[in-house]
């Protein structure tokens, strides 16, 4: 299709998913009592909930779904108890962080500057202090996550409660948060938007003689516009095919007539995460077997949409790829996975799960040639959400090729 074809009918931003988007207190409520009855079930007395900046503020994603604050620059600490609100602890005099709401019941605490410092964070000393106070020396503790919590707050919180047990409750908080409710489904939609206005802006932008770069800025800057954090995990390749290279952020190359150009574009509104990718042909004769790689691309991704419903299993849905691709193009291809959860932080782990409504993914076959040297990696796809029937799709971008010459 041409891009001019394909850009004929814009994406419009539905009415209920507009404006600066907010959750309820009751959503934080939802929440805090999913948490309460997995920690009853686990016997936690309480959590300790902790993130970084890694997978692009993936691993901040405890913290804003406990605290309701967009936190991305530090890593920042609440306390979770079976009883009582949460405490969060913030740096004083930089309480600056933007609220995803202004209604989760939380207490905040300020905490002084780290010795010796003009700006340094000293949260550990405290946060283990108030594990302390609240009773909890000779309880079992849960620090969420194990995987990202910082060597230094374990040492405080083993010196102030040196009776208790730290376990990790990285399987809690992924329980909890696998199932969306209908208000975190808003902002998944919301961030499918975004992701459609990016690809928008970047099918415009794209032709012989840009690079990739300006291309990244392109994208990355229409999904501000719509709602995103900027600094997003646009990926981008272009060159030869099939000999072009793993996707990245964005280089200098310029794009040429005759070559392909893939793209992995991520949204993320308030650190709710889809992602896109629609290929694009620079000229006006595709490769033959670039043909081939999107045919077989676009038959395992309708068989895997066919079969995304309550009751399967994301590895079901994937072995169908891996049956499909070798079948389709007579041994040339193969096809490992295409769910990946939309929990960003876990997207490369994919986990086993079991589809019900409100379990997302994003559905993206990941391919590859057979023989060396060939491209690997993802040429179309998009995200979905479960439902009781068919699946809700969250980007409103078509599926095709995109011809620009």
């Amino acid at each position: 299709m041409s891009r001019r074809d394909y850009r004929k009918k814009g994406v419009t931003l539905d009415k209920d998913i507009a404006g600066d988007l907010t959750f309820s207190r009751g959503e934080y409520l939802r929440r805090y009592e999913q948490m309460r009855a997995a920690m009853d079930k686990r016997g936690l007395a309480c959590l300790v909930v902790t993130g970084n900046t890694g997978w692009f503020n993936g691993e901040q994603a405890n913290l804003r779904y406990v605290t309701g604050l967009d936190i991305w620059l530090e890593p920042w600490f609440a306390v979770f108890p079976l009883q009582g609100d949460p405490v969060v602890f913030y740096k004083q005099g930089v309480f600056s962080q933007r609220g995803l709401s202004p209604t989760a019941p939380i207490a905040l605490e300020g905490t002084p500057l780290k010795p010796g410092t003009g700006n340094g964070a000293y949260f550990e000393p405290f946060v283990a202090k108030k594990v302390k106070e609240l009773g909890f020396d000779g309880k079992t503790v849960g620090l969420a996550i194990e995987r990202v919590f910082p060597a230094n707050a374990l040492r405080e919180l083993q010196k102030e409660v040196p009776h208790a047990k730290f376990v990790d409750a990285d399987d809690l908080m992924n329980e909890v948060r696998l199932v969306k409710s209908a208000e975190e489904i808003k902002f998944y939609r919301r961030s499918g938007y975004c992701a459609d206005k990016a690809m928008e802006a970047l099918l415009d932008a794209v032709r012989p003689g840009v690079t990739e770069r300006e291309l990244y800025l392109a994208a990355d800057n229409a999904a501000v516009l719509a709602g995103c954090n900027p600094g997003g995990f646009q990926l981008l390749g272009s060159g030869k095919w099939p000999t072009l290279g793993l996707l990245s952020l964005g280089t200098g190359r310029k794009l040429q007539r005759g070559e392909v150009f893939l793209n992995e574009l991520t949204a993320s509104y308030k650190g709710y995460c889809t992602q896109l990718a629609v290929p694009v042909w620079l000229g006006s004769a595709p490769h033959k077997d670039f043909l081939q790689f999107l045919e077989v691309n676009r038959a395992i991704y309708a068989a895997q949409f066919e079969a995304f419903r309550p009751g399967a299993n994301n590895r079901e849905i994937d072995q169908l790829g891996e049956k499909l691709a070798p079948q389709l193009s007579g041994g040339k291809l193969g096809s490992h996975f295409a769910c990946q959860t939309l929990d960003f932080e876990r997207s490369f782990e994919h986990p086993s799960v079991d589809l019900e409504p409100g379990i997302g993914f994003i559905l993206m076959p990941w391919i590859h040639h057979t023989e060396p040297g060939k491209f690997v990696g993802h040429g179309l796809g998009n995200t979905v959400m479960c439902t009781a029937g068919e699946p809700l799709l969250l980007n409103k971008s078509r599926q095709c090729l995109v011809m620009v010459d």
